[in-house]
């Protein structure tokens, strides 16, 4: 059966019947989307599918295996009703004070350093509320996040977690709880008084990271951290909008966000060089303690957990030997960014990276031509070739509907640029490696300043062939593509070659 339906795996299905009850339970109560009538096609499309993939899944599999999926997706429904009823509580009941009482969950962008202009002194972090001021006492209130907004600030004392009181404006927003990562809604404040600090080891990551962005910032030019700031730390907010504007027309934004590229190089150098000392076991156990903590250190996003979480499932697969589905992995981080947050699924990374990676892992393969015969380096080309047609074709609806245009050149261009943004990242890590070490020795800086603008170099140069504008297209338009190239290459196609054996085999039979 799974060379029929290769992508046929516990954690697919369990994936795709999540999708469904997760988009049916959180948009009735969101009101999404706009546009019903083409959100519900595909939503029944995607339920028809699953519902397929599940039968069959449960025909070939063992009744303890069906009950145990009924059960997960009891608990995931569970647990997207327990999110609309904490959103409920906060939106039912909107704060009518501007004074809160929680504690810090996340690390700032940027620290309040005197070697900082006072311009410059400007970071969020996100805050847990848990009390809010009633008079003149703060009272418990049922636990939201916020981002807090500070700008100008003029201390010198390096923000981290901890239990703060804050005091500023607090705007709430449905569609910031959707898009970003489980906030209610944006507050900016005007006083911040810290009440104590965490000082679990763990938590102090976010203190040497924030250290080591403003050492950074102080021997780098802006162009340079910025882009160093984005593919390193996933944090894009330093980057000018006249360069990011061509990061976007020439289709290379992808880069910029941390995702399995970025985690794959990183893992591949981890897993080369402790190879030569401990055996395989131990180098995949050691490799995946540092992917952590490498997360540890990122602004969280849906590609970069996504990336960390696909690989930790595939060490553990190859460690146990456990043969499951193309998808396994995919659906796996899937599975558990959706149970962090349900409401993820309205997130724009989420949607990217996730539709990117099923494009390639399901479609590379079946338009990569032949190549047994050709040289290793064409072999090696148009391998790479159909990876991107792939995840071109299976975002290119999202980009248009988004951004309303469509950067075809880069399906050329990224087969050559994402070749040498790999060398571009490994020589980058190393300098910053070397000057972590030998932080007297100018000499990284400069080489990693030389390579950062020879690349964003390259960047402005193919800004040169403009994107193909795009006007009123849908956003269910790209969930439509996915779902119809789905369908034809593993529904349609299987039942039609099995069908034609059958076919072949009864003749063969009569014959005999």
């Amino acid at each position: 059966m799974r060379k029929m339906y290769p992508v046929l795996s516990f954690s697919f299905v369990l994936f795709l019947v999540i999708l469904c009850v997760d988009f049916l339970i959180t948009g009735l109560f969101a009101g999404l989307p706009k546009i019903a009538s083409g959100w519900l096609v595909i939503w029944l499309v995607t339920f028809a599918i699953a519902t397929f993939l599940t039968v069959i899944f449960c025909i070939y599999s063992t009744p303890k295996v069906a009950f145990v999926l009924a059960i997960f997706v009891l608990l995931f429904g569970m647990r997207a009703v327990q999110k609309n009823c904490e959103l409920s509580a906060v939106y039912d009941n909107p704060p009518a004070t501007d004074e809160f009482y929680g504690y810090a969950v996340s690390y700032p962008q940027l620290t309040g350093l005197q070697s900082l202009p006072v311009n410059d002194k400007n970071f969020y972090f996100l805050l847990k509320v848990t009390k809010i001021r009633s008079g003149s006492v703060f009272v418990p209130t049922p636990p939201f996040t916020v981002q807090v907004n500070c700008r100008n600030v003029t201390d010198d004392e390096i923000f981290c977690w901890g239990t703060y009181r804050v005091a500023g404006r607090l705007k709430t927003d449905k569609s910031f709880y959707f898009m970003s990562k489980d906030c209610i809604g944006r507050l900016y404040a005007k006083k911040i008084t810290p009440v104590d600090k965490y000082t679990h080891p763990m938590l102090r990551v976010g203190v040497v990271r924030a250290k080591f962005l403003n050492r950074l910032k102080d021997n780098f030019s802006p162009q340079s951290f910025a882009f160093i700031a984005a593919i390193f730390f996933g944090n894009r907010t330093h980057i000018e909008p006249q360069l990011m504007k061509s990061w976007r027309d020439s289709g290379l934004t992808h880069l910029l966000a941390v995702s399995g590229f970025h985690v794959g190089v990183l893992a591949m150098l981890v897993q080369c060089c402790l190879r030569r000392v401990f055996s395989r076991a131990v180098s995949s156990v050691c490799t995946s303690i540092i992917l952590i903590i490498f997360g540890l250190f990122l602004n969280v996003s849906a590609s970069s957990l996504r990336a960390i979480f696909m690989y930790l499932a595939v060490m553990i697969n190859s460690e146990t030997g456990i043969n499951s589905g193309k998808l396994h992995s995919l659906s796996l981080a899937g599975i558990i960014l959706l149970c962090i947050n349900p409401y993820m699924i309205y997130d724009y990374g989420f949607i990217l990276s996730f539709s990117a990676v099923a494009g390639i892992l399901l479609f590379s393969d079946k338009i990569s031509p032949q190549t047994d015969n050709f040289p290793r380096v064409l072999r090696n080309f148009l391998s790479a070739a159909a990876v991107c047609i792939a995840a071109f074709g299976s975002t290119a609806l999202f980009q248009s509907s988004w951004f309303g245009q469509l950067p075809l050149f880069s399906v050329v261009t990224s087969v050559f640029v994402c070749s040498i943004f790999s060398f571009v990242f490994v020589a980058l890590l190393a300098c910053i490696l070397l000057f972590v070490i030998f932080p007297n020795a100018i000499i990284f800086c400069k080489t990693a300043e030389w390579i950062t603008i020879g690349f964003l170099k390259i960047v402005t140069l193919l800004e040169i062939i403009p994107p193909l504008k795009t006007e009123n297209v849908p956003l269910y338009a790209g969930f439509a593509l996915l779902l119809a190239a789905f369908i034809c290459f593993y529904i349609v196609l299987p039942i039609h070659s099995a069908a034609r054996r059958k076919v072949a085999f009864d003749r063969l039979k009569k014959s005999d």
